[in-house]
């Protein structure tokens, strides 16, 4: 019994959270690239440092290797010498890429723990 309880709070609750930064970054990125559209360079970077922060380091996987940290210190560099449209570019771009790192990091999840859960649901006790 404790298996399907671990299955379906597996399938529905994690996912649901997951989903929910996802949209939430998603959003902030979409925001930070209209701003650099517009040419509003500031807006852009609170908005793509914002989607960052709400990412931390959940979209990390041990599987890859991750260079992004370097790239965002050459970033803040340039954004404190006032080169705010590289930064906002550089930020945005940074964003986008672990943005997609954490869409590959679920769907990884989700087929792995589909399988699991449901080897579990089926072969489990009552």
């Amino acid at each position: 019994m404790r298996q399907i309880v671990f299955a379906v709070l597996t399938l529905c609750i994690v996912p649901v959270k997951a989903e929910e930064i996802r949209l939430d970054v998603t959003m902030d990125l979409t925001k930070g690239t209209a701003a650099i559209k517009r040419e509003d360079f500031l807006s852009a970077i609170r908005h793509c440092k914002d989607g960052l922060d709400l990412l931390g380091t959940s979209y990390q996987d041990k599987d890859v290797v991750d260079d992004s940290g370097m790239k965002l210190i050459a970033i803040g560099i340039e954004e404190k010498k006032g080169h705010i449209k590289n930064a906002a570019e550089g930020y945005c771009r940074s964003l986008t890429e672990r943005l997609n790192q954490y869409e590959r990091k679920l769907a990884k999840i989700a087929s792995s723990t589909k399988g699991a859960s449901n080897s579990s649901i089926r072969t489990s006790p009552e």
